[in-house]
């Protein structure tokens, strides 16, 4: 089946928690401390207010989630007091995960990517994330993806790595290039009339 990815709200902020609280334990038995059992669950309330300014990017087979993230317009704790932090309006990729039986997928990327493609149409000029810094996989991945490490600092008692993805460029470029098509569809429709 193909997967199908929305874009949700705090409806499905329950079921997206416990679907991230399985991947928490499946890494934490795998030695990769991202994110401690129990920890998002905790969050909750933090998660539902981050959302307030944000969304829930899902994916789903038949109905069960089976990737998904948060995209939020707050800046995380890790991010505040940066100068770059406000130099941009950016959005903030947070808690991606996808289930055990979909890896090696794409999802990921899938995800991602729609991210990505509702940033550009909220204007949002960047994408921005962070990881655990022990996660060298994770971090190649984001790399591939076109993100650029911004820094790696501590944070919460986390050691952790920024990531950013900038397309303020690609989006000037989009904005000219339909402006120029809707002009020549503009004169060619003014043209086609005086026929």
């Amino acid at each position: 089946m193909t997967p199908e990815i929305r874009i949700t709200g705090p409806e499905a902020l329950p079921t997206f928690i416990a679907f991230a609280e399985d991947a928490a334990d499946w890494l934490w038995a795998r030695g990769i401390r991202q994110w401690r059992p129990g920890s998002i669950r905790a969050e909750e309330s933090e998660l539902a207010r981050r959302l307030g300014e944000g969304w829930l990017v899902i994916a789903t087979v038949g109905g069960e989630t089976v990737a998904g993230c948060l995209l939020t317009r707050l800046v995380p704790p890790c991010w505040q007091g940066r100068a770059d932090s406000t130099a941009v309006r950016a959005a903030y990729l947070e808690r991606l995960v996808v289930a055990r039986t979909y890896a090696g997928r794409g999802l990921s990327r899938a995800v991602v990517g729609a991210c990505e493609e509702l940033a550009r149409e909220e204007r949002i000029g960047a994408l921005r994330l962070d990881c655990w810094a022990g996660n060298e996989p994770l971090k190649v991945f984001y790399r591939g993806l076109g993100f650029r490490d911004v820094a790696e600092l501590m944070s919460m008692g986390d050691r952790l790595c920024l990531f950013e993805k900038d397309f303020r460029d690609v989006t000037k470029a989009y904005e000219a290039y339909t402006r120029t098509l809707g002009q020549v569809a503009g004169q060619a429709f003014s043209a086609m009339r005086s026929r």
